[in-house]
C-alpha cells in the first residue's frame, strides 16, 4: 500500500517476506517483472547473485549462517 509517493516513476517499494508458496505475494509481484529479488537464505547454499542495488552475499562456504551469532 503506497501512501507517500507523488511520482510512481521515482518511488521505491520494498516487500519483505518469507516465501511460503510460489503463488504467494512475492511470487505474484515477481511474476509481473520490474522487481529486484534480494534472496538472503539463512544457510548459505553457494553461488553469487548480485543485485541491481549492488548487494553480494559475502559468505563463501556452504552452510555458513546469515546471522551466526544468533545460533
Amino acid at each position: 500500500m503506497s501512501t507517500r509517493g507523488n511520482d510512481p516513476k521515482t518511488v521505491g517499494k520494498v516487500v519483505v517476506a518469507q516465501r511460503c508458496h510460489h503463488q504467494d505475494l512475492p511470487g505474484h509481484i515477481l511474476s509481473q517483472g520490474g522487481w529486484d529479488h534480494l534472496n538472503m537464505p539463512a544457510e548459505y547454499e553457494g553461488g553469487s547473485n548480485p543485485t541491481s542495488i549492488g548487494w553480494v552475499d559475502s559468505r563463501k562456504d556452504d552452510g555458513d549462517l546469515l546471522w551466526a551469532e544468533r545460533f
